[in-house]
């Protein structure tokens, strides 16, 4: 089974490129007439501990996501992953953060992350992260988690 990181395949280093980063860098001959990232708040919603995706979409939300296929496309098509434009490198990273994942039975270090970027964060953006980790805190409280002792002084 191949899965690829499409974020894995155009970033470097330990940041993950953002979507909007990635725009920037195809010419703006090609992603003329792709509408902005910024349709939905998403900020606003998890900063009020609000979901943003409930079914049925409304209009916006199902435009939103066609048009996220159609940004991904248009990176995609015009950009070669780094290094030197192979997919490899990406692939062997994605299977890597796949495997972090299944090792990480509580999703601890993606809460370590939430509460270590709040100090750089400010107004929606860090109260949708702060919710956003305590909601995973009570999480984990509803399941009953048992966190061994590293777990313990991750969270």
């Amino acid at each position: 089974e191949a899965v690829v990181d499409a974020q894995l395949a155009f970033s470097s280093g330990q940041s993950r490129m953002a979507m909007r980063s990635m725009l920037e860098l195809v010419p703006h001959t090609i992603r003329q007439g792709l509408p902005e990232k910024d349709q939905l708040d998403f900020n606003a919603h998890f900063a009020q501990n609000l979901p943003v995706w409930i079914p049925p979409f409304n209009r916006k939300q199902a435009l939103y996501a066609v048009d996220d296929l159609h940004r991904l496309e248009v990176v995609l098509r015009s950009m070669l992953p780094r290094p030197r434009g192979s997919y490899v490198k990406a692939k062997r990273e994605t299977a890597f953060e796949l495997e972090k994942l299944k090792d990480d039975r509580f999703g601890i270090h993606g809460l370590t992350d939430d509460f270590e970027r709040l100090p750089y964060l400010a107004g929606d953006a860090k109260l949708a992260r702060a919710v956003k980790a305590m909601r995973h805190l009570h999480s984990l409280a509803r399941r009953g988690a048992s966190l061994n002792e590293f777990e313990q002084s991750r969270a």
